[in-house]
């Protein structure tokens, strides 16, 4: 498999270097077909809302793949709303009801958490209860899984706090947040974003995100969280292709994706042949500041690591293709504007074997005051390369 993936990267190198002059693209990468771009989204700005139908009282997300709790289950869902299967929990203790919904890809296994019966949960795909650990005294309301810290992050509703558990040792705390000192009050649901190393709660008082810095436990970033209704969002999930916050509110039924201000990469997810790729580059937490972007057949893995931080794609050849070919990969470095965004695009040969090729597009904005030179990551966006 990784030879075929191989030979499919040089492939598409080839295809994309040698139809390169025939296209006809000058040296700033213009081509016929490209799109103009889409303006900027400021952090609170609501990009996708559904409603899942029951009462959601978790989320998490493992992949492109969606999971809600709905007492006494895990749902699937997908980004329509549309609820693709159900989990019955079996073997977890009598009268444990979850409150929280994490996954833990280390071991395999949903994160689930009760606010009254003080305990955490292990599951597998399945629903089977694998290990089950008291913690005391506060209630938790929100589960994560932090895989730098090899550790479970708990909203805890009383405190207000997130406190981040030995996964190896349960239940000893490694780190403790204080919520109230930042104004998070009436906290629900927890998410981790392994790119940025961050942590993510929601406060149902202040209508807000709060994201903190899982290495120091600073304050990074909020923002208002838009709902309808009672705005008593219990679930929280991060997603990295968006880079955004996902939120389930407990008596809408609502599910909304906010916009967070982290870098992302605004464009179709397919590009025709002969065509351009309109992007975005989006981060309105980091304006004017430089930015670098690559392209890469292999997603979702930490292909550089910046402390506890990294660049979420492979290094292959079509990386190094998309950083030294303007006239294809065009404007995939540059500044930002004031407002926190700029323009670029993909342009796509005429070449019909180029088709049925995915590749994936992520990007950094950088500051020299900033850990490793690097201000903030976005994630993975892929890309279907058609007819």
């Amino acid at each position: 498999m990784g030879l075929r993936r191989l030979l499919q990267g040089l492939l598409l190198v080839a295809l994309l270097a040698g139809a390169l002059a025939a296209q006809g693209f000058d040296a700033e990468g213009n081509a016929l077909g490209s799109l103009p771009g889409m303006m900027d989204d400021p952090p609170g700005t609501m990009l996708l809302e559904f409603k899942l139908g029951p009462r959601i009282y978790g989320l998490t997300v493992v992949g492109d793949t969606f999971y809600a709790v709905a007492q006494p289950n895990v749902l699937e869902f997908d980004r329509q709303g549309s609820v693709k299967s159900t989990i019955s929990l079996s073997g977890a203790p009598a009268g444990f009801s979850p409150f929280g919904l994490g996954y833990d890809h280390s071991r395999n296994s949903f994160i689930l958490c009760d606010a009254t019966f003080k305990g955490i949960v292990l599951a597998d795909p399945s629903g089977k209860v694998s290990t089950f650990a008291s913690y005391s005294p506060n209630r938790a309301v929100g589960a994560a899984y932090d895989s730098v810290r090899d550790g479970y992050w708990l909203t805890m509703l009383s405190p207000y706090q997130l406190l981040l558990y030995d996964a190896k040792n349960l239940p000893s705390v490694l780190m403790t947040i204080d919520l109230v000192a930042v104004g998070a009050t009436r906290v629900a649901g927890a998410a981790y974003d392994p790119i940025n190393d961050i942590v993510y709660t929601n406060s149902r008082d202040k209508k807000a995100g709060y994201a903190f810095s899982a290495a120091t436990g600073a304050l990074l970033y909020s923002w208002p969280l838009v709902h309808q209704g009672t705005n008593n969002g219990q679930g929280a999930a991060w997603w990295d292709r968006w880079q955004s916050a996902v939120v389930a509110d407990y008596e809408t039924f609502d599910v909304t994706f906010t916009e967070t201000g982290y870098p992302r990469v605004k464009a179709a997810d397919r590009v025709a042949i002969g065509t351009g790729l309109a992007i975005t580059w989006t981060a309105a937490n980091s304006p004017s500041k430089f930015y670098k972007a690559g392209a890469s057949l292999t997603e979702r893995i930490p292909g550089i690591r910046f402390g506890n931080r990294y660049f979420p794609m492979h290094l292959d050849n079509l990386f190094f293709l998309s950083i030294q070919t303007p006239a294809i990969f065009s404007r995939f470095e540059g500044v930002l504007d004031p407002g926190g965004t700029a323009m670029g695009s993909v342009n796509v040969p005429n070449v019909g074997a180029l088709v049925g090729f995915q590749f994936s597009i992520a990007w950094v904005t950088v500051d020299s005051g900033a850990p490793f030179g690097i201000d903030a990551i976005s994630g993975p966006w892929q890309v279907l390369v058609t007819k």
